[in-house]
């Protein structure tokens, strides 16, 4: 059903605002995502109320108009007043539902625009961060062959039975710089380790406002579809309308009556978009 479009991306929606650990630069992503319940559901799911209210009036309406219809085909011309004017209110009640589809679609189309964006900038920063990482690699690769390199010499002069004074000298300087390399290398480590969170904190996200956008993808098809089912029954009626109004001769009532046959598979149609689509 329609409202369990809306539910499924108010879940999705959650799970984008409750993902741990995201780059202050998705700030944004969290708050946009936490707009979704209190901006966006509330006009859909009262568009949607409107569209079904339409569709279940006119269903009985189609029902109550045949007998009138009838009667006016077998000749009096007295119920046609009746007819128009029980159209006319039913067609007053499907343009106010129609202006807020196409509010609430309006409404969810720029929200969509933002959630996108959001991606975007999201999978900006986890390339980014997958180049940082890379270039750390590198370094650490370099800081780890360049200490070892310097243990291999620091094993070579220790083993000079006697050692002379540039020997001694060397060694101290190969002391002094390895400790200087570990500092690096510890340092190095936790950089990797903070990127590696960092990066994951992305993917998460980046997941997240995927499946996001996805549910928003799917629940603008289906309001906008619910456009589409109401603006062709607004043609149908005004067609019917014009017919009443402007027709004259026995056919007219048959015409009328299709016409009404058309409105009432309509409503059908959007009563089970409403609870199936």
């Amino acid at each position: 059903m329609f409202q369990t479009l809306i539910d499924n991306a108010a879940r999705a929606a959650k799970a984008v605002a409750d993902t741990p650990h995201l780059p202050p630069e998705a700030d944004g992503l969290r708050a946009h995502a936490a707009d979704f319940p209190a901006a966006v559901a509330p006009p859909l799911g009262a568009m949607a109320a409107q569209i079904g209210a339409f569709a279940g009036t006119a269903c009985e309406t189609t029902e109550r108009l045949k007998p009138l219809i009838d009667a006016w085909g077998a000749g009096d011309e007295h119920v046609r007043d009746a007819i128009l004017a029980v159209l006319s209110d039913l067609t007053k009640r499907l343009s106010d539902a129609i202006a807020a589809d196409q509010a609430a679609f309006a409404v969810l189309s720029r929200y969509r625009d933002q959630i996108l964006a959001d991606q975007r900038q999201v999978a900006q920063i986890a390339r980014d961060v997958a180049v940082r990482i890379d270039v750390l690699r590198t370094r650490l690769d370099q800081a780890r062959d360049e200490a070892e390199t310097q243990r291999k010499r620091l094993t070579i002069l220790r083993a000079i039975p006697f050692p002379l004074p540039w020997v001694v000298a060397e060694i101290v300087s190969l002391i002094g710089s390895g400790h200087t390399m570990e500092q690096e290398l510890s340092s190095l480590y936790r950089q990797q380790a903070d990127l590696q969170g960092q990066a994951a904190a992305a993917a998460g996200g980046a997941t997240a406002v995927q499946g996001f956008a996805g549910q928003l993808a799917v629940l603008e098809t289906a309001t906008q579809n619910l456009v589409t089912f109401a603006s062709a029954a607004q043609g149908n009626m005004m067609q019917m309308m014009q017919a009443l109004t402007g027709g004259a001769g026995s056919a007219v009532p048959v015409v009328v009556h299709a016409y009404l046959a058309t409105l009432a598979a309509e409503a059908r149609s959007i009563q089970h978009y409403l609870a199936d689509g």
